[in-house]
């Protein structure tokens, strides 16, 4: 795990999860340039989330509440998963 950039918001898109580093442009330009990834299941984000490590806080886009209108089967949906993926990360840490 890299100790910079750590992954310090995420954001429902597509039906998975993006993450986005604390180095990204902050002045409204598309988040998606700034992207370090994408996943739909908790493995895969879980890795990514390994592979960059997670901030002290992480914030979120309003999408994570209302994951519904992007491509999650309900609004909990897209919280679960980052939960799980949490969980995992958390997990792998302890491994290494």
């Amino acid at each position: 795990m890299t100790t910079s950039p750590r992954i310090d918001f995420i954001s429902a898109e597509r039906g998975g999860i993006e993450l986005f580093p604390n180095d990204r442009n902050r002045r409204g330009e598309p988040f998606i340039d700034g992207s370090v990834g994408w996943a739909d299941n908790a493995s895969d984000l879980a890795d990514v989330m390994s592979q960059y490590g997670l901030a002290d806080t992480v914030f979120h886009s309003s999408t994570m509440d209302f994951a519904s209108t992007e491509g999650f089967e309900d609004d909990d949906a897209a919280w679960a998963i980052w939960a799980e993926a949490v969980e995992e990360y958390n997990w792998l840490a302890l491994r290494y």
